[in-house]
């Protein structure tokens, strides 16, 4: 009985420590330029299910568990700038995200002065434009930039 027991205490042991490793690992991979660049690309990719332009983000940097700073953001549609701002900081943390859900703690700001674009086209923001092949009907977090 007393070997069952030690023996289990050694599984339990050893897959927390390999656990422990695990995220370990995981976040010093998610601070490094390699992961940042992945997942810049990722979220310009993904992001045309949501957008009827094309978004471009110049630069992600931070710490990604308590926020990240884009830089160079823009949006094009039909090849025409329609938003363009040089940086933005979004402050949250990881482990709210994780354990109450969509929460931030700050809203969206960008210091830096957001050029005025002519405004000669549909927003591309617009879910309930006609012409959207791209919206999606997903559920995704929406944040107002409260402070420009």
């Amino acid at each position: 009985m007393i070997r069952i027991f030690r023996r289990s205490l050694q599984v339990i042991a050893l897959v927390g420590t390999i656990m422990v490793g695990i995220v370990a690992v995981a976040l010093i991979v998610s601070q490094t330029p390699w992961f940042r660049d992945w997942l810049r690309r990722y979220v310009v990719r993904e992001s045309k299910q949501y957008l009827n332009g094309e978004l471009s983000i110049g630069h992600l940097g931070g710490n990604l568990l308590f926020g990240v700073d884009l830089s160079d953001v823009a949006v094009d549609v039909s090849g025409e700038r329609v938003v363009a701002v040089k940086t933005v900081e979004v402050g949250y943390s990881i482990f709210d995200l994780i354990s109450k859900g969509m929460t931030r703690k700050t809203a969206p700001t960008a210091p830096r002065w957001l050029k005025q674009l002519p405004r000669k086209r549909a927003s591309p923001f617009n879910p309930n434009e006609k012409s959207s092949s791209r919206f999606s009907s997903k559920r995704c977090f929406c944040a107002s930039v409260s402070t420009l």
